[in-house]
Order: C-alpha cells, then structure tokens, then sequence
C-alpha cells in the first residue's frame, strides 16, 4: 500500500516539477517524506521535507512553514534524535502561537509531550500533555481532551504510577467507547491491563486485554 502511494506522489512531483508547480511540488515532497518515515527512511524523508519547507519558506505562508516543521520533527523523533525533534517541533509551536491558532498550539504541545515521554523525561511530557488539555477545553475539542487524557495516563503508567494512570486513562476510555473510536478504546484498555497487572489485580487485567484485542 505504501509503495502504490509512493509511486503516486512520485509521478505527481514529476507533473509539479514539469509544470513549474512549487505549492504542489512541496505537498509532493511532504507526501513522500511522510511515507518514508513509516517504511523508516529516514534520512530521505528529511532530504524531501527540507526541501518542501524551503519551498514554502518562498512562499511565505506561515502555516504551512510550521507544518513542515512539525513534520521533520516527527521524523527525528522516529529516528530515536529527540533533541532534534524538541527544535523543529518548538519552532512549529512559536509560528503557530504567533499566528494564535490555538488549535495548533495544542497539537505542537502534544507532539512535544510525545517526544519527552519516549526520551523517558516524564515530567516534561506531563506539562506538555497538561498544557494541551488545557487549551482543547477551552476549545472544547471534546475528540482531543480524551486524547490528551489518554496520554498523560500512558505518562503516569510509564513513570510506574498506576493509581494515577488509572485515573486518566478512565476518562479517555470512557469518551473512546461513547463516540465508537475502537482503535484509541483498544489502546487505552491495553494500557489499563498494564496497570492492573502493576497493581495485581489479575482479574480487572484480563478483562481489560480480553476487551482490547476484541476492539483490535
């Protein structure tokens, strides 16, 4: 699948290319350099989102500046280069806390709230996540507050709180399974399993992974 959308995005770089096209031939780029992050190319899909943010970098449309950078922060932070991906990722959120889309900004906190907890720095993750959930109830982005709920329970589980995880980790449970998001419902049970076994409470554990994989 990834190599059917990869030759698409190559055929469509080359007509952008021809055509003089640099809007699309950025998109192009950023399209592939997402792609090859998943297949784990990583130093190819920097050399085309480098490339896609000079591009828009010309253009001079902000927003589209600061999702590149969030992008390539990404892209570091797969590649286990966390201090690399704290950088892009902060230059994305000064673009969008100037330009005060808040929406983003919460996004940019999340991202950098992943970053910290797979770099193991759980007190950073925790403010990020916590400043997110913050600005998305004032929003109330009721998809995102469950989100954010979930991860600072992954973050509380991670540092070997349980009670704590538990806490969180229910009230995103709860809006997953209310609005039918099964994938995020199975992941957060799966974590739930975790801290019940922490916890030794076997029976809530195995209730909690049967229903995961049910939901998988």
């Amino acid at each position: 699948q990834h190599l059917i959308a990869l030759d698409y995005y190559r055929q469509a770089l080359q007509t952008a290319r021809k055509a003089g096209n640099q809007a699309e031939i950025a998109t192009n780029l950023a399209n592939i350099g997402k792609i090859q992050t998943l297949q784990g190319y990583y130093k190819e899909a920097l050399q085309n989102m480098e490339e896609a943010l000079a591009i828009d970098r010309e253009s001079g449309d902000e927003s589209v500046v600061a999702t590149d950078l969030n992008t390539i922060g990404r892209i570091y932070e797969a590649w286990g280069m966390f201090d690399k991906a704290v950088e892009y990722l902060e230059q994305a959120l000064e673009i969008d806390a100037r330009l005060n889309r808040m929406d983003r900004v919460a996004i940019r906190y999340s991202s950098l709230g992943l970053v910290y907890k797979a770099w193991g720095m759980y007190d950073h993750a925790l403010g990020y996540f916590e400043k997110a959930l913050a600005i998305d109830k004032e929003l109330k982005n009721y998809d995102k507050i469950a989100l954010r709920h979930s991860n600072i329970g992954s973050t509380y589980l991670a540092m070997g709180q349980a009670g704590k995880a538990i806490v969180f980790l229910d009230l995103g449970l709860d809006y997953f399974e209310r609005n039918q998001m099964t994938s995020y419902a199975a992941g957060t049970l799966l974590d739930l399993g975790r801290c019940h076994i922490m916890q030794k409470d076997y029976s809530k554990a195995e209730a909690s992974l049967l229903k995961s994989i049910a939901l998988s």
